[in-house]
């Protein structure tokens, strides 16, 4: 009888130091894929924001050169008003349009700067070419990822009447 509680005993004690080993193993395990499904998941949140940002300042644009459009030669426009319906229109998404500068200028924006460039005709005519360009320092949720982008969108358009 204490043969047979000693080797239960003994059978016990074997048994709970596996147990024991196996819960040290599955933690880390579970920290080994943690890091990598953590990283998916937050990259893929970024991704989505840095899309969300590029669609704003496509519309943005579009919008800037509609509104100039539209205005066309019976009310015309300035550089300005453009360069506040762009502001305006970006600020809608998750984009930080007070950071932009808005300037009558044909060029395009430089790397690392977010601004507005209304290349707008001083003569204002039907058939003159309006442009809106835009660009924005993407400014990410986290500072796991470092990304430095600048994200950029230029809309055409003609004014027709």
């Amino acid at each position: 009888m204490k043969s047979d509680r000693r080797k239960r005993s003994t059978l016990m004690l074997t048994m709970s130091s596996r147990n024991h080993r196996r819960k040290g193993s599955t933690l880390i395990e579970f920290a080994l894929v943690l890091i990598p499904v953590l990283s998916l998941v937050f990259g893929g949140i970024e991704m989505d924001r840095m899309l969300l940002a590029s669609n704003a300042l496509d519309n943005a644009a579009r919008a800037g050169v509609r509104y100039a459009v539209v205005r066309g030669v019976n009310h015309p426009t300035t550089v300005a008003n453009v360069g506040t319906v762009v502001q305006t229109f970006a600020g809608m998404g998750i984009i930080h349009s007070s950071s932009m500068t808005v300037s009558a200028s044909c060029s395009a924006v430089s790397t690392g700067t977010s601004a507005v460039h209304v290349c707008y005709p001083t003569d204002n005519h039907i058939g003159s070419a309006i442009s809106v360009s835009v660009a924005y320092v993407y400014d990410p949720l986290t500072s796991f990822f470092p990304l430095s982008v600048t994200l950029r969108s230029t809309a055409k358009g003609t004014i027709a009447f």
